[in-house]
């Protein structure tokens, strides 16, 4: 194979690379916030939402974000009925 045609295959090969993603981790990540809140102030000023490969997923963050920041419980009760209201989230079948 020429050169220019394995440097060809290389740059396709790079467009097509997926980041790495571990979405139980997520989960898990966001359950711990939801147990205890304090877990939350560990990683704020570095964690954002879009850091979250599940879009889903860095909205249930935000929302956690702002309920600690109003002083407020962020818990999956509290958090499910805010959601509720999301409609973004709705169609994405986060209230079954």
């Amino acid at each position: 194979m020429k050169a220019e045609n394995i440097a060809a295959n290389d740059s396709a090969n790079e467009s097509k690379t997926v980041l790495p993603a571990n979405i139980e981790a997520e989960k898990a990540l966001l359950g711990a916030f939801l147990n205890n809140n304090e877990h939350l102030n560990k990683v704020a000023d570095f964690l954002l939402a879009e850091h979250f490969f599940v879009p889903i997923h860095g909205k249930i963050y935000e929302a956690i974000q702002r309920f600690i920041e109003r002083g407020m419980i962020a818990n999956p009760i509290t958090l499910k009925n805010f959601l509720e209201k999301d409609e973004v989230l709705v169609k994405a079948g986060i209230n079954s």
